[in-house]
């Protein structure tokens, strides 16, 4: 017996000289799960030879020491997988220090740079920042080699919903991957996956990004797939960029769908015209309704009198256009699906079938040990699935969500520094209660109502108003962001850049519940 709750295994191997060349072993497992006293009692009264062994199965290739439901495989493995569907695929970036070489303040993570290599650092600089070489990882060296630019600024998706800033140097940091993730500093989209699932029961560990991504995306070590190769024009090519696609897996995708995968090298920019050439946040895809006018927006500028009206630059939107109009556009892109389809397009398509809730549970065993499989698809549901697909996406990248979109409040004027995050119930809530917040983390069985909504309080006054249990409550990979991003802020202060995110988050996490439900209401696949 061990005083201790992880589980034990004990193992006995016999030698029977009985086995065939090449013949793999037999396999007998138990499970003794119960009390001290059970456990006890058990072992009295059992022998290697009376307890009821099961029989495990050696199925290759994955050999498990368990029973696996693989019923489905033959359906399952129709599919194409996604790490031969992608050509280059990559670990997130490890910096090997992450204090030293991210923040969530450029500024701050400038003038850290900046002091690191032009000045002598001092024992308390390296101290706190770990400045020192481990087994395989030189840095005292490479800082030495280093110097500062200000270029190497980049924008890092550290979590789901989550972006903050990188001093990305290949010479500096331990693991930079730039032979993949230089592809980001173009326009680009990617898929963040794990290989296998950790800290999760179910398939959850998918999510888009169109910044660099860390190892660590998910909590464990996470991989990225771009959906955009760039490579230097020539003579015999001169695109610029090139889809991350198997030519053979992309050919068989175009004959069951009877269209040609084609690039738009106006990709993303529904509003694309020669007028807006080069203006660098143009397009839908890139600009989202709640940006427009934003150029002149500050806090500087936003005054009591002026609070509500920023809601108004989101319905500017039907500037007439002499030959782009939206009919002509939604003409055009009506004839275009006729006989093409894009990259992003395929991107989508993914994107909604591994958020389908009836996928996830019927390949829930395939899921859990290899990166996922996906059907080949259909052309009868190909297109519906594009846009469910794509709805997910420019959530998930708080894409064209406009503040009148938001439903989540946050009413209650304060010092607006996270304490405990805790979400209560609205029909838990009382006036008796407010402020009681120590009381509201008790309440835990309150009946199950279809789209419950509640409070969720950041201190003992101050809380989002109206927010669904189903955000709070959401997964992706192992973290719940409404709630991990509120812990992650404990005793800061919440500006008013991050209150309207948090408010985004939780319109996103809606949404995509919806959405999966769609999803699984059309038929694309024998499941």
């Amino acid at each position: 017996m061990f005083d201790i709750m992880q589980g034990v295994s004990i193992n006995l191997f016999v030698k029977t000289n009985q086995k065939k060349k090449g013949e793999l072993g037999k396999l007998y497992q138990y499970d003794l799960q119960g009390k001290r006293s059970f456990k006890y009692d058990f072992l009295k009264e059992k022998t290697v030879k009376n307890i009821e062994w099961n029989n495990l199965q050696n199925v290759e290739p994955n050999l498990f020491f368990a029973n696996k439901d693989f019923e489905g495989a033959e359906s399952y493995d129709k599919g194409f997988k996604i790490d031969e569907l992608f050509l280059k695929f990559i670990s997130g970036i490890q910096t090997g220090r992450d204090k030293l070489f991210i923040d969530d303040n450029k500024d701050i993570l400038l003038k850290r740079m900046k002091f690191l290599l032009e000045q002598d650092v001092d024992s308390k600089f390296i101290n706190e920042f770990n400045i020192k070489d481990s087994s395989s990882y030189n840095l005292i060296d490479r800082i030495k080699s280093a110097n500062f630019n200000e270029d190497k600024l980049r924008i890092i998706e550290y979590k789901p919903f989550e972006k903050k800033f990188i001093y990305y140097d290949e010479k500096l940091l331990k693991r930079s991957f730039s032979s993949v993730l230089a592809n980001y500093f173009k326009d680009n989209y990617g898929l963040s996956l794990m290989r296998t699932q950790v800290n999760t029961v179910n398939f959850q560990t998918i999510f888009l990004n169109k910044s660099l991504t860390d190892i660590n995306f998910y909590g464990f070590q996470s991989y990225n797939f771009p959906l955009y190769l760039y490579q230097e024009r020539t003579a015999f090519d001169e695109r610029e960029r090139i889809p991350n696609f198997n030519p053979k897996i992309l050919a068989e995708i175009e004959a069951k769908l009877g269209m040609k995968c084609v690039d738009d090298e106006n990709f993303g920019k529904e509003n694309f015209s020669k007028e807006n050439f080069g203006k660098e946040n143009f397009g839908k895809e890139n600009f989202g309704k709640e940006n427009f006018g934003k150029e002149n927006f500050s806090k500087e500028n936003f005054g009591k009198e002026n609070f509500g009206k920023v809601l108004n630059f989101a319905e500017v939107e039907n500037t007439p256009e002499v030959e782009n109009t939206p009919e002509a556009k939604n003409a055009s892109k009506a004839e275009s699906k006729k006989t093409n389809f894009s990259p992003l397009h395929l991107l989508d398509y993914i994107y909604a079938v591994l958020h389908s809730p009836k996928y996830r549970e019927t390949y829930k065993e395939f899921l859990k040990i290899d990166f996922p499989r996906v059907p080949f698809p259909q052309k009868e549901t190909f297109w519906d699935l594009v846009q469910l697909g794509s709805e997910i996406r420019k959530l998930h990248l708080l894409e064209e969500i406009s503040n009148k979109d938001l439903q989540t409040k946050y009413p209650i004027a304060g010092n607006n520094v996270v304490a405990k995050p805790t979400f209560v119930t609205t029909e838990n809530f009382s006036k008796e209660n407010f402020g009681k917040v120590s009381n509201f983390a008790e309440v835990k069985n309150a009946p199950e109502v279809e789209n419950l909504t509640g409070k969720v309080f950041i201190n003992e006054t101050q809380y989002f108003d109206n927010v669904p249990e189903t955000a709070w409550n959401f997964y992706i990979g192992g973290y719940q962001p409404a709630q991990k991003w509120l812990k992650d802020r404990k005793e800061r202060e919440l500006s008013y850049e991050d209150i309207l995110h948090y408010q985004k988050i939780i319109y996103a996490l809606t949404k995509t519940d919806e959405l999966m439900k769609k999803i699984d209401d059309i038929c694309f696949t024998e499941v």
